[in-house]
């Protein structure tokens, strides 16, 4: 048995929260001696809200310019890593551009790799060697001409000991992808005969075995639609896969036997057997309606779901700071079902109940929904480029909702009467109060395309008057610093509205909505200041890095 006492976790975002709470569980179980965490990262102390359980943090020195988007050489990591006295290393996504040098370097270095070894990785990276290995195992690899409509992704979860023992998990249906990304993943794989999901998890067993694979990797395979033809894609030798789907259909912790693996403890004869149905769902701090930009900043507000045979993954909290550009994952949300209706159901669901608050953009929340519904809804499989052909099509796009004027015009005034209300006790308390300036005047929106004048007036505490080419009394009530019910011609919504600048953020019963304020924003400063100069004038036009005026403090 191999001791495993200091583990380096060499990762990011949610997946570490995952490795440290396995870990946690091995050592209040004492499966193993106890295992000492350090997470090793690039990211600034501030930012590494995904470290906050780990024993250790390693992170670059203070002051030190680091750029999460740059890879660092493997060496400088490796150099962290035995600094940190660590006798063992869990590698994810690492700040290293080629993850089998830093396997290699480690493995040199004297610490131990959970997973497998650099020369296994790039054989497996290598598409020579992969055929050879494929032919060796029976299977043909994808043909190249096949098109992305032809196919679903299927992958396969696959653990072997050093005993040669190699299990399989099911077969996972990921076809629900962008890019590099997946969006959507169920298990078991529907619509797949046993016979089929046999021969696939067969052959995936005879690859591992062919590369003397070790630790956990992921078989990916093309599946013709006559449900029989089916093509090796890859392997993933860094297995960062939706370990939920398996913990949840088997109940067993997929990272737990990994580390039991690296520790030298021998896989069971038979996995576990799995029951039930599990869909899972990513939600990612990205904007669907402006091709998936990078959203992030500080997570102002999140209240994820609970409820039957619904798991959520994530310990970010309200005040951490999201980076869309590097770690785009704030929770991944899990379903599990008697059946995949009950299943999906309830992934619909969590979704419905799910809110988030980002300082900048959106989250891809409404356009997951829409892809819940359409993949329940569909009437065979969908395939691989079943995503990428909707999503040009606009088919995720949310219906325009005239409510969305409506509430982004109240949110309009009440911000402007915030800002005149300060600014009033502000001469108060300097002992020579000025007249308020008025408030009640005239509104410019843009909403799809379209422009929009409107007069908002408050009419009670609780009530709202907004006229335009109609005149709506809306009554609003404030549940918190984002979340509203709005009252609208006899009908109760439930709103959260986020301003970010010249946009409100609005989502309204589950879906979300951009409205921009077209007459104008208020330019704040973060301190008491003075405005020394103006560099614009009235209608003049402006554009992105223009600027504005200059204060002094």
């Amino acid at each position: 048995m191999k001791t495993i006492s200091r583990l380096a976790i060499i990762d990011r975002g949610e997946p570490v929260v995952r490795v440290l709470a396995a870990v946690a569980n091995l050592n209040r179980r004492g499966d193993v001696p106890p295992i000492t965490t350090i997470v090793v990262t690039e990211q600034s102390r501030e930012r590494a809200w995904f470290a906050r359980e780990a024993d250790e943090l390693v992170t670059p020195p203070p002051g030190a310019e680091v750029n999460a988007l740059v890879p660092i050489a493997p060496e400088l990591v490796v150099e962290q890593v035995v600094a940190a006295r660590a006798d063992t290393a869990w590698i994810g996504h690492t700040p290293c551009l080629d993850r089998a040098e830093l396997v290699a370097q480690l493995e040199a270095a004297g610490v131990g790799v959970i997973g497998p070894g650099a020369a296994t990785i790039r054989r497996l990276a290598d598409p020579h060697t992969l055929t050879e290995l494929a032919h060796e195992a029976g299977l043909s690899m994808v043909p190249a001409d096949l098109g992305l409509d032809k196919w679903r992704r299927i992958e396969i979860d696959v653990l072997a000991d050093d005993a040669g023992t190699v299990w399989t998990l099911g077969l996972r249906d990921a076809s629900v992808h962008r890019g590099g990304t997946p969006v959507l993943a169920e298990m078991p794989a529907p619509r797949v005969s046993a016979s089929t999901a046999g021969a696939m998890s067969h052959a995936a067993r005879r690859l591992a075995r062919a590369a003397a694979y070790r630790g956990a990797g992921v078989v990916e395979f093309a599946l013709g639609h006559d449900g029989e033809s089916f093509w090796l894609i890859g392997v993933d030798t860094l297995a960062r896969t939706e370990h939920a789907l398996v913990e949840e259909t088997t109940g067993a912790s997929f990272i737990g036997q990994r580390l039991r693996l690296a520790a030298g403890l021998p896989l069971p004869a038979e996995p576990p057997p799995a029951s039930g149905f599990a869909v899972e769902v990513r939600l990612l701090a990205q904007d669907p309606g402006r091709e998936y930009a990078a959203s992030g900043g500080t997570l102002e507000m999140l209240s994820l779901p609970v409820g039957t045979g619904v798991r959520v993954d994530s310990s970010i909290r309200e005040g951490d700071i999201v980076d869309g550009r590097v770690e785009p994952l704030i929770a991944t949300i899990t379903a599990w079902g008697r059946d995949r209706e009950e299943a999906l159901d309830r992934a619909h669901a969590a979704l419905e109940r799910t809110t988030v608050a980002l300082e900048l953009g959106v989250t891809n929340r409404t356009a997951s929904l829409a892809v819940v519904e359409k993949v329940a809804a569909a009437q065979t499989p969908v395939d691989a480029g079943w995503y990428d052909r909707l999503l040009a099509a606009g088919d995720f796009a949310s219906i325009a909702d005239p409510l969305a004027v409506v509430a982004a015009a109240v949110e309009a005034y009440e911000s402007d009467s915030t800002m005149v209300n300060a600014a009033f006790f502000a001469s108060a308390a300097r002992g020579r109060p000025e007249h308020p300036e008025r408030v009640g005047s005239l509104v410019q929106l843009s909403y799809r395309g379209h422009d929009y004048r409107l007069r908002v007036d408050r009419t009670g505490p609780r009530s709202y008057r907004v006229r335009g080419n109609a005149t709506v009394d809306v009554i609003v009530d404030r549940l918190g610093e984002f979340e509203r019910r709005v009252i609208c011609r006899g009908s109760k919504h439930r709103v959260v509205a986020v301003e970010q600048g010249a946009d409100f953020r609005l989502d309204i019963d589950g879906v979300g909505h951009t409205i921009s304020r077209e007459d104008g924003v208020v330019v704040r400063t973060g301190w008491p200041a003075l405005v020394s100069s103006l560099l614009v004038t009235p209608g003049q036009d402006v554009t992105a890095a223009s600027r504005w005026p200059s204060w002094s403090r």
